[in-house]
């Protein structure tokens, strides 16, 4: 019985903590350029002109860049968000704000 008042309450904490990475990039509301190559200031999963579907950023509907990491940092209470953009290679890192 004991066991099982201990393994309620982590279900139910594991269920909650686990979003989709997606999901948890487009909750922020924008991500500021940091460093690398510039792609743009800012990029807003929450306006029409970015979304996400896997890993692949599309600007306008068009397929712009791919996720190659994200990083949800405790001690500073930030999340980095790494680019490679499609075309040219070159890579960005993003920060939420």
């Amino acid at each position: 019985m004991n066991r099982l008042k201990l393994l309620i309450p982590m279900l139910f904490l594991l269920i909650f903590a686990c979003n989709s990475k997606e999901e948890e990039i487009k909750e922020v509301g924008f991500w500021k350029y940091s460093e690398g190559a510039v792609f743009a200031d800012v990029l807003n999963f929450k306006s029409e002109d970015y979304s996400i579907k896997n890993d692949t950023v599309f600007k306008l509907d068009i397929p712009e860049y791919r996720i190659t990491s994200y990083e949800r940092r405790v001690l500073s209470g930030d999340q980095v968000l790494q680019l490679i953009q499609l075309e040219t290679g070159k890579t960005a890192r993003y920060v939420s704000k």
